[in-house]
């Protein structure tokens, strides 16, 4: 039995399906070869856009596909031209399901992933332009489906290990059952909500963030400095400052702030970005 036909097996379809399915790529478990049928597919997909618009619903483990620029900006493309969502299923564990535990969880699961990457994505997530759905436990078997005649397939894996045997098909038969699987999923996840994420997002490019990093970069500040800050409550202070300091824009030791470089270089992005905001800051 080949990899393929174990893989529908584990999903429990019949093996007579393959019949019917047209293989476009497959890509052995590589990082090169997936990297290569990744493009192929978003290629696909950003042509299919242009003409109409694209159901895409992912079930996967930990929502890589949103790491992919181009994966991204399919998503963006589809949502602006046609007000259609993607959906992604994802597992994240009960504990975790509040913005600063998500990108931990992330950042554990994601390799070499930078922080603007990873905040491009809660941008996506936050904005609306996908639903994000968590499963109570990890899916043995992650797929997508695309309009109504894609599946890309991945053989069972386990992580961190990104090595797996990935196919691109058509076939309509194919992803109807997966879509229907697909429904049956989501039924039993949770929705995360975009509130969270979009919060998580602005507060690191709001007046207070700025506030606090234009002070520390000034000066090392002591907590007690820094929870007196007028204008804001020390519930917000506190929360701006659990973010600035998860993505590693400020570190604390012994009672005192302190910007480190990353935070240095967030704050010449801004001002290279928006010199009218930054001088009010």
């Amino acid at each position: 039995m080949t990899i393929l036909a174990q893989t529908i097996a584990k999903l429990n379809l019949p093996s007579s399906i393959l019949s019917n399915v047209e293989v476009i790529r497959s890509a052995k478990p590589t990082e090169e070869e997936n990297s290569r049928i990744y493009a192929s597919v978003n290629s696909v997909l950003l042509s299919y856009i242009q003409r109409e618009k694209l159901e895409c619903i992912h079930i996967t483990g930990e929502m890589r596909a949103l790491v992919d620029p181009q994966h991204r900006l399919v998503c963006r493309t589809n949502w602006r031209q046609h007000r259609q969502k993607a959906v992604m299923v994802c597992y994240i564990p009960k504990g975790f399901r509040d913005a600063r535990n998500i990108w931990k969880w992330n950042e554990k699961n994601w390799r070499q992933t930078d922080w603007p990457t990873h905040l491009d994505v809660f941008d996506l997530i936050g904005d609306e332009e996908v639903n994000v759905y968590a499963t109570p436990v990890r899916e043995k078997i992650h797929y997508s489906v695309f309009a109504d005649k894609y599946v890309l397939l991945q053989s069972e894996h386990s992580p961190p290990s990104h090595k797996k045997h990935v196919w691109f098909m058509r076939s309509g038969s194919m992803n109807e059952i997966l879509k229907q699987k697909a429904q049956e999923i989501i039924k039993r996840s949770e929705l995360i909500s975009a509130r969270i994420f979009k919060d998580f997002a602005a507060s690191l490019s709001g007046r207070l963030a700025f506030h606090i990093l234009y002070s520390l970069r000034d000066q090392p500040l002591i907590a007690e400095k820094i929870m007196s800050i007028r204008f804001w409550s020390q519930a917000d202070i506190e929360d701006c400052l659990a973010n600035l300091a998860l993505i590693g824009f400020i570190t604390i030791s012994k009672d005192i702030y302190h910007i480190t470089p990353l935070g240095l270089k967030y704050l010449m992005l801004f001002e290279t970005s928006k010199p009218s905001i930054a001088a009010d800051a």
